[in-house]
């Protein structure tokens, strides 16, 4: 068995890098292993990239140790440094469930300072605890080289309201890790995949959490009533003779575990008029001797009958962006037009979006929204009465309805 040729090894309770050291042309005599403590020698040459290995004929026998404890140095150290020279320390930030990204600071206070394997509370003992300025917790990094972090230490972190990044560190990762984690995800070795997850909840603000998605009763009258995020999404006109790029109304709903688009007609969606008017969204209202059914669909400054039915545009041929300067609003709405507004939140600079990949009820009640047992589908052969439709049909769908072609 070879011995392994580490890119890092501890001196004197700090971690120095065989390339840098290399590069020094010092040779210091108290080098050793990251791992098992033992001594290492740096070897370097014309044949070899720079690396630490172990005294002949030693080897380490705590290879999956020195990674762990490797990684947690690094980033310690990274998140620290990069802290007090008032630079960035770059991680993703993402939600499959928000289909939302943007890129993190870890190192925004500059005051940061990073406790390793110290107790928080109740004999929980993460990784690595980066607090701030003053002194208080203010993020969680568990390193998992072998295994995930247990239940309970999730369970202790999310009682402190702390956001825990899990980090998935490879040996050809660390180099990277010394300033950022954005690259982590893109390193590929035949060891595995090297990457970063933010596992804690949701900050992104179209985020709806599970026990969140369920029908519920109105405070206001007891009828069914249902969490909401309201947003807006702008895409180009539908007419040829129009380049304006309009505004459509976007409500995300959580149905199970996915965020779809509601595009319900006003008898399950009452004052969704008024509201749209405070996005600065036009709507309309129609009734469809085609359809057999009425409902609201968005308007072009030019007049032109714009977009998919209700809250609808871009699934089809035109492309609409949801817009990220426009706040996300969460309502608590219900059967009988109570609309009671929660929060209001902007988007974080830098943030990628893109619009729910699924969407329920085209027209009319069909969707569903606040009948917990529609929400899981029903028998979609009947062409108005489906609960869920195939975003690439809506647009095909909607421009026969509304141009009766």
């Amino acid at each position: 068995m070879m011995s392994i040729k580490y890119p890092l090894a501890d001196l004197d309770g700090s971690i120095v890098w065989a390339q840098d050291l290399a590069a020094s042309g010092d040779r210091p005599t108290t080098l050793r292993c990251v791992g098992c403590d033992e001594p290492v020698l740096l070897r370097s040459g014309t044949r070899n990239q720079p690396h630490f290995a172990h005294r002949a004929p030693g080897d380490c026998s705590a290879t999956e140790t020195a990674l762990h404890r490797a990684a947690i140095r690094v980033l310690a150290e990274g998140v620290v440094v990069a802290a007090r020279s008032q630079r960035q320390f770059p991680f993703p930030v993402s939600c499959s469930f928000c289909d939302a990204s943007r890129s993190g600071d870890l190192a925004r206070d500059p005051g940061s300072t990073a406790d390793l394997d110290r107790v928080l509370s109740n004999g929980i003992r993460p990784d690595i605890l980066i607090r701030g300025s003053d002194g208080e917790p203010r993020l969680i990094i568990e390193v998992v080289v072998t295994h995930a972090p247990e239940q309970n230490a999730l369970d202790e972190y999310d009682a402190f309201d702390l956001p825990v990044i899990v980090v998935y560190p490879t040996w050809s990762a660390l180099e990277s890790m010394r300033t950022s984690l954005d690259e982590l995800a893109q390193l590929q070795t035949s060891a595995g995949s090297s990457r970063v997850e933010l596992v804690s909840r949701c900050y992104f603000p179209r985020h709806i959490e599970s026990d969140e998605g369920a029908v519920r009763a109105c405070t206001t009258c007891s009828a069914p009533a249902r969490l909401v995020t309201l947003e807006v999404a702008e895409g180009p006109c539908w007419s040829n003779t129009c380049s304006k790029h309009i505004r459509v109304l976007d409500v995300n709903a959580r149905y199970g575990d996915e965020r779809v688009l509601i595009a319900a007609g006003a008898e399950e969606l009452k004052g969704t008029f008024e509201v749209a008017k405070t996005l600065g969204v036009r709507l309309r209202f129609r009734t469809s001797k085609m359809a057999g059914a009425s409902y609201f669909f968005n308007v072009c400054e030019c007049g032109a009958p714009t977009g998919d039915n209700f809250a609808y545009g871009g699934f089809g041929d035109e492309h609409y962006e949801p817009s990220t300067h426009d706040p996300v609003k969460r309502y608590i709405i219900c059967a009988q037009g109570h609309w009671v507004l929660l929060s209001t939140r902007a988007w974080a600079p830098g943030v990628t979006l893109q619009r729910a990949g699924s969407a329920v009820g085209l027209i009319g009640d069909a969707s569903g929204l606040f009948d917990e047992n529609n929400a899981a589908g029903v028998d979609e052969d009947e062409f108005f009465q489906f609960t869920r439709v195939d975003p690439a049909d809506i647009s095909k769908i909607a421009r026969r309805i509304t141009f009766g072609r």
